[in-house]
């Protein structure tokens, strides 16, 4: 018998599913106020990875899976980031930036002005940490959670998108209310 199929049965309880979930979406609030904001996001993933690595399913419920097409991803990709463009930056943010009388706080980038080698170490962060462990953290590990507590369906589904996105907006608490606004609406949109 695998340690997988012994520790399964206990991931798999609903106890477990929601203190795994107010830990680390605890985690990553609390760090969205700290000097170093991503702590909580590497805390939730190293929790998510053993998590996967212990239950029936394992690395498949975190979003690992095959793609059917890479042309397909890529167009969707291209298509769902010009969307996120238009409606985050053209409608959300100025409309959070009115609804809160300030501006999204973007202050913490402020060392990669002018700086190239800053921008370009950022760029890789941002890349690895946003494109990848966020959404192994969010959608993969935190949705798959919700959905072992509440069910598969459609409405569980939204409540938990719903859910997660308002954590990962107050992970970016830094950027002041506008910014919660502005990045909980991308990871719902994502």
């Amino acid at each position: 018998m695998s340690i997988r199929d012994k520790t399964g049965p206990f991931l798999e309880r609903s106890w477990v599913n929601l203190a795994l979930l107010v830990v680390t979406g605890a985690a990553v609030v609390i760090s969205g106020y700290s000097e170093n904001p991503g702590i909580g996001v590497l805390f939730a993933l190293v929790v998510a990875l053993l998590r996967a690595a212990f239950q029936p399913g394992g690395f498949g419920r975190l979003g690992f899976k095959r793609s059917h097409s890479l042309l397909y991803l890529l167009g969707a990709s291209l298509a769902l980031s010009v969307l996120l463009v238009f409606v985050i930056d053209g409608v959300v943010t100025p409309l959070t930036a009115r609804f809160f009388e300030r501006e999204v706080d973007l202050s913490l980038f402020e060392p990669m002005r002018g700086n190239v080698s800053v921008l370009l170490q950022w760029l890789v962060l941002a890349w690895l940490g946003a494109a990848v462990l966020e959404e192994i953290v969010f959608r993969g590990f935190m949705l798959d959670a919700w959905r072992s507590l509440f069910g598969h369906g459609l409405p569980s589904s939204l409540t938990g998108l719903g859910v997660t996105s308002i954590i990962f907006g107050f992970a970016h608490v830094y950027q002041g209310p506008a910014g919660i606004v502005s990045t909980g609406a991308m990871g719902f949109l994502i």
